[in-house]
């Protein structure tokens, strides 16, 4: 995503003031409910408006004709605004990042729709490797964006002297930082999350042997990764492995992204006593602590103070299996 933006930065950059339209969408997973067809293709319609010194005729009377019943334009008035804002510049661009989070049956009519634009519209998409898309794009140029080795062994040899445990380790076995950092390599297969999520795994380790011993076991596959390090949080002390389960609890039955305060808060009630009536600020969990505890698979944007898990895959993973590993989540949920 960082990467879309850059692209999407340098467009606008290089490409002011000439007749040439840009426009962007992000999917998100957890939007999948509004970020229906129509809007998707109401957001470009917007932007590229705004590319334009006037507003257009047909957009006009769009607005006029709805505004006046107040109702909204469905998706294929939209997309007939669409394709007469395309033919308006010389070149335009779109850039739709994470395709593969939005709904299927949205993405493969959002494809349609924009692969039905004039040539024009020159569009980047970027996804996972799903079969849908594959053949939506069979005759598209493609690139395969993967962490490189040398990238990957900078980030864990960086990582690896933020640990002071993991600092005397290899400090005390010589060649034990290049045995874990060639391991990690070959494991994390170009993707910085499995790497950091195995050093995650080494962090528990209390002595140089039995570190060794797990990097000949570290899976490879993310579900793997994901069952390994759902073992380390239940491993961890009552208390610590009872908060780690209730944060993860939240956030996968959350119908939308849960920021830092609302978790603290949610948390703070299921633990009141009969009679306790008020939350007061010693009865919140600290920040750090929510993320500590969750041994790297939930993290917190800054930006919009949001907790959520470390990837999309990681959401799957707990959808996928929240039945068996959180069962009496609703109840528990219904209770607080």
């Amino acid at each position: 995503t960082i990467t879309r933006s850059a692209v999407i930065d340098k467009l606008q950059n290089q490409l002011s003031g000439q007749n040439v339209g840009l426009a962007f969408a992000y999917c998100h997973y957890k939007k999948r409910d509004t970020q229906t067809l129509a809007n998707l293709i109401a957001s470009l319609v917007q932007q590229l408006v705004q590319c334009l010194s006037t507003i257009p005729d047909q957009v006009r009377t769009l607005y006029t004709q709805h505004n006046s019943k107040n109702t909204r334009p469905s998706g294929e008035e939209f997309s007939r605004i669409l394709q007469l804002l395309v033919a308006r510049f010389s070149h335009v661009y779109v850039v739709v990042d994470a395709l593969d989070e939005c709904n299927p049956e949205t993405r493969s009519k959002f494809i349609k729709k924009l692969q039905e634009s004039p040539a024009s519209l020159h569009l980047l998409c970027t996804s996972r490797d799903l079969g849908d898309l594959q053949e939506a794009f069979s005759e598209a140029s493609r690139l395969d964006i993967r962490a490189s080795d040398a990238d990957i062994t900078r980030y864990l040899e960086a990582q690896i002297w933020q640990v002071p445990k993991l600092v005397k380790f290899c400090t005390k076995a010589g060649d034990l930082q290049s045995s874990i950092i060639d391991k990690l390599v070959e494991k994390a297969s170009g993707m910085f999350l499995l790497a950091e999520l195995h050093l995650e795994s080494l962090k528990t380790k209390t002595d140089v042997r039995s570190l060794r011993k797990a990097l000949d076991i570290l899976p490879k596959e993310r579900d793997e990764v994901y069952k390994e390090a759902l073992k380390r949080i239940q491993g961890q002390s009552e208390d610590e492995s009872k908060l780690a389960m209730r944060i993860l609890s939240w956030i996968t039955h959350a119908t939308q992204p849960l920021k830092v305060e609302e978790i603290q808060h949610a948390i703070a009630v299921m633990d009141f006593d009969p009679g306790d009536t008020t939350i007061d600020e010693e009865g919140l969990t600290d920040e750090a602590e929510l993320i500590t505890v969750c041994g790297g698979i939930a993290i917190i944007d800054q930006n919009s103070r949001v907790i959520r898990l470390v990837h999309y895959t990681a959401e799957e993973y707990f959808e996928r299996r929240r039945g068996e590993i959180f069962p009496t989540a609703q109840v528990d949920i219904l209770c607080a």
